[in-house]
């Protein structure tokens, strides 16, 4: 990372901003170019690392590209950004935001595993007092992936960094 001083690396502070990400983009190795998609995740420690979880139809373009190459990189950010414009001078504009990003190797969850990938994603989109039951119709249909990170980091400008 260039910009050492907006580097996160602490794990607490990356969950911290992972939490008030929405999506998480996730890049599949593709045909002619690389393959991109927002999707709705969880994510977890487990065995001392970070692993995060997606579901998905169980056919499409990112299940064929998986097949071929579990390697794939992932971006997030908060959403809550400020810009700040010079008039006279857009090289001293600038966007605050806070992100996370990394790379690992993705993997289709066993029909076993599936169900508590599943909830992870739906109790983090839960709408307050709500409840959190997966038909087991809804599990057929779906496909759970989980990506084993690698590499993570995360990296912030805040107006009170400036």
């Amino acid at each position: 990372m260039r910009r050492k001083d907006r580097e996160v690396s602490d794990r607490a502070a990356i969950f911290d901003i992972m939490k008030r990400c929405p999506v998480c983009h996730v890049a599949f190795g593709g045909d002619d170019y690389p393959y991109v998609i927002p999707l709705s995740f969880a994510f977890a420690e487990k065995n001392g690392g970070v692993i995060l979880y997606f579901h998905s139809a169980t056919e499409g373009h990112k299940l064929t590209l998986l097949a071929r190459d579990p390697k794939v990189a992932f971006s997030m950010e908060a959403t809550d950004v400020s810009v700040v414009t010079d008039d006279n001078m857009a090289c001293r504009s600038t966007v605050f935001f806070e992100s996370v990003c990394g790379t690992g190797e993705m993997y289709l969850l066993s029909e076993e595993e599936k169900r508590a990938g599943l909830i992870a994603i739906a109790e983090r989109y839960r709408m307050k007092g709500g409840s959190c039951h997966i038909l087991d119709a809804a599990l057929e249909r779906t496909t759970v992936m989980v990506l084993q990170v690698r590499e993570i980091t995360g990296k912030r400008h805040l107006q009170e960094h400036c």
